[in-house]
Formats: C-alpha cells, structure tokens, sequence
C-alpha cells in the first residue's frame, strides 16, 4: 500500500445526477510546453488548441506552462505547470499525479472528482483547485460552493468558498480550515488570470469574493500573515481548536503547540 495512504475523502453533499462519463475535452488554450503521450510513454505529440484529450493519454506541461479543457458538457479543467494527469476510464474523474488543477462544473453536469495519492476530491457544481505534490501532500481550495472533507475514521470538516485545507502526507487527523483571498488568488494564479476567457463561474466567485470583504470589515474574518503568505482565519473557531489542542498537550504534559501553518504546496 502507498505511503501516501490512507485516502482522503472530499465529498460535496450531492447526489443522484447522471452524466456522461468524463472521458475526453477539447483544449480551448495551451501556453507554452504541454504534450500529450500514451499510457506507455509511445507517441508523443505537443498539445494543440481544437484537438481532443481522450481516456486513456496521459497529459504533462513543462515549467511555466498551462492547458485549458472544455467537455462537451461544458466542464472545464485547467491544468497547472509541472502537472501530470489523465481520465480514468468510465468515469468522471480525473487521476493527478503531480501538480495543480482547477476544476468546474456546471451545475447538473454530475460534477467530477480530482484523485490523488493522497486524497480524492469530488464535486458537483462548484469550483475548486486541487494542488498535489508527492513530497508534502494535497491542497484544496473552494473558490465557490461548499465542499466537505472527510477522512476514512470519520473526522470530517465542511470547506466552503473562500477557505482551504491542506492534508499532509500520511496525516490521520484533519487540520483547521484556513481561509485564503479570493480576490488575491483570483488576479495571481495563472490557474485564474492565466487565461483568454472567463470560467463560467466567474459570477459566482466575484459573488464569493464580495462576501468575504463583507466578513473582513465585519470582523468575522482576521488576517494572519505568515512569511509571504496571507491567510485568514475565524477567531471562534480558530480559537476553539486551539482550546482543544492545548487541553490534550496539558494532558500529557506537553506545551501548547504553536498556531497552525500550513505549508505551500506548489505555491498556490
């Protein structure tokens, strides 16, 4: 069994919609190194905008790189630098290997999942980026929507737009929901500015992004800053989970551990 395991479970709490399986999507935009090769390595050729990704080829970008693919259903998977992934057959999901991806759905699409070593992430109707790295873990991050989280002892947590979690490796219990900008994330990732069009949810995390300003200036949200990094936090619940904490390090005579960081994965 992979060292990476146990599995992870992100389940949106939606059910029962038939879809076409997600099998194969048209680049509509490819920045610079992205090639597209057969399962066994054979056959390589260079992505090209109009031409079709199908189960089971296997698609790479280099360094500063990127791809855009739309479904027929109208779902669409951006594809970071440094990623490797593909369809798995019969299915609506996609098997990352390394590296980044945003994915979104319309809704009543039947949605799709993102599958890592680490961790599964499903979703129906909402938009989300995945960032897996082998070497530290999975990182999930809602742009729009609500998602819950879930590992397999039952330990589950509900994420919703504007916040993340990142799952180390081989981690058997779930760190707090952090929240990140949207509109940060929004003008700087090229998963979101990198690319000619708009997504189709673009409403939707404009909508997101104004109810986080919302929160800011109500107080409700705080900014933590950590190096480069920005991140947000609810006083409540921060301070609950560290209440809790501090209450199980006291019981075995352990100092309080420091307030959490996530680490970067990928840089997203």
């Amino acid at each position: 069994m992979s060292r990476f395991f146990p599995i992870l479970l992100l389940i949106l709490s939606l059910a029962g919609v038939h879809a076409a399986d997600l099998t194969e999507a048209t680049f509509t935009q490819v920045v610079n190194n992205v090639t597209v090769a057969s399962p066994a390595g054979k056959e390589l050729r260079p992505a090209k905008v109009e031409t079709k990704f199908v189960t089971p080829q296997i698609l790479r970008t280099g360094a500063n790189s990127r791809a855009e693919l739309t479904a027929p259903d109208k779902t669409v998977t951006r594809v970071g630098a440094n990623t490797i992934f593909s369809f798995k057959p019969n299915s609506r999901t996609i098997n990352l290997q390394k590296g980044s991806v945003l994915f979104n759905s319309p809704p009543g699409q039947g949605g799709g999942t993102i599958q890592t070593a680490a961790a599964t992430a499903s979703v129906l109707g909402t938009t989300i980026i995945v960032s897996f790295d082998p070497k530290v873990g999975c990182k999930l991050l809602v742009l729009e929507g609500t998602a819950k989280i879930m590992l397999p002892n039952g330990q589950s947590a509900t994420v919703r737009a504007g916040q993340m979690i990142i799952i180390p490796n081989g981690a058997t219990s779930l760190p707090p929901v952090i929240g990140f900008l949207i509109d940060k994330t929004k003008k700087n990732a090229n998963l979101l500015s990198g690319f000619d069009d708009k997504l189709p949810s673009e409403d939707k995390i404009l909508a997101a992004i104004r109810e986080q300003d919302r929160q800011l200036a109500n107080g409700d949200l705080k900014i933590m800053q950590s190096g480069n990094d920005t991140f947000l936090i609810d006083p409540n619940t921060q301070q609950a989970y560290f209440i809790e904490q501090q209450k199980r390090h006291e019981a075995n005579q352990q100092p309080p551990p420091p307030p959490y960081i996530p680490p970067p994965i990928n840089g997203i």
